[in-house]
Protein backbone atom coordinates (compact mmCIF):
# COMPACT_ATOMS: atom_id res chain seq x y z
CA UNK A 1 0.00 0.00 0.00
CA UNK A 2 1.46 3.36 -1.00
CA UNK A 3 1.39 6.53 1.02
CA UNK A 4 -0.83 8.95 -0.92
CA UNK A 5 -0.04 12.02 1.17
CA UNK A 6 1.14 14.88 -1.04
CA UNK A 7 4.66 16.10 -0.47
CA UNK A 8 4.95 19.48 1.14
CA UNK A 9 6.59 22.30 -0.81
CA UNK A 10 9.67 21.98 1.38
CA UNK A 11 9.99 18.26 0.71
CA UNK A 12 9.99 18.89 -3.03
CA UNK A 13 12.50 21.76 -2.94
CA UNK A 14 15.98 20.94 -4.10
CA UNK A 15 18.71 21.96 -1.71
CA UNK A 16 21.60 23.78 -3.38
CA UNK A 17 24.66 21.53 -3.60
CA UNK A 18 26.81 23.98 -1.65
CA UNK A 19 24.35 23.97 1.24
CA UNK A 20 24.06 20.17 1.20
CA UNK A 21 27.85 19.80 1.45
CA UNK A 22 28.14 22.17 4.39
CA UNK A 23 25.16 20.75 6.29
CA UNK A 24 26.32 17.18 5.79
CA UNK A 25 29.80 18.05 7.07
CA UNK A 26 28.46 19.55 10.30
CA UNK A 27 25.93 17.47 12.28
CA UNK A 28 25.23 20.34 14.69
CA UNK A 29 24.34 22.75 11.89
CA UNK A 30 22.28 20.07 10.16
CA UNK A 31 20.32 19.42 13.37
CA UNK A 32 19.79 23.16 13.87
CA UNK A 33 18.54 23.48 10.28
CA UNK A 34 16.09 20.60 10.73
CA UNK A 35 14.73 22.23 13.91
CA UNK A 36 13.87 25.45 12.05
CA UNK A 37 10.24 25.97 11.08
CA UNK A 38 9.55 24.84 7.50
CA UNK A 39 8.97 28.42 6.35
CA UNK A 40 12.38 29.53 7.64
CA UNK A 41 14.05 26.51 6.01
CA UNK A 42 12.35 27.40 2.73
CA UNK A 43 13.51 31.02 2.96
CA UNK A 44 17.11 30.00 3.55
CA UNK A 45 17.05 27.44 0.72
CA UNK A 46 15.55 29.96 -1.70
CA UNK A 47 18.01 32.67 -0.69
CA UNK A 48 20.96 30.38 -1.43
CA UNK A 49 19.42 28.99 -4.63
CA UNK A 50 18.65 32.45 -6.04
CA UNK A 51 22.33 33.42 -6.15
CA UNK A 52 23.45 33.79 -9.74
CA UNK A 53 26.88 32.16 -9.46
CA UNK A 54 28.33 29.14 -7.71
CA UNK A 55 30.66 31.46 -5.80
CA UNK A 56 27.72 33.46 -4.47
CA UNK A 57 25.82 30.27 -3.55
CA UNK A 58 28.91 29.13 -1.63
CA UNK A 59 29.11 32.44 0.25
CA UNK A 60 25.41 32.38 1.06
CA UNK A 61 25.65 28.76 2.22
CA UNK A 62 28.48 29.74 4.55
CA UNK A 63 26.36 32.60 5.90
CA UNK A 64 23.49 30.20 6.58
CA UNK A 65 25.90 27.89 8.41
CA UNK A 66 27.16 30.79 10.53
CA UNK A 67 23.57 31.69 11.43
CA UNK A 68 22.80 28.09 12.39
CA UNK A 69 25.90 27.72 14.55
CA UNK A 70 25.61 31.16 16.19
CA UNK A 71 21.89 31.83 16.65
Amino acid sequence: MSDDKPLSELETMKLPLQLIKLLSSNPGANAAFEELPAEVQRQKIEWVAEATSAEDREKRSEQVMAQLLNP
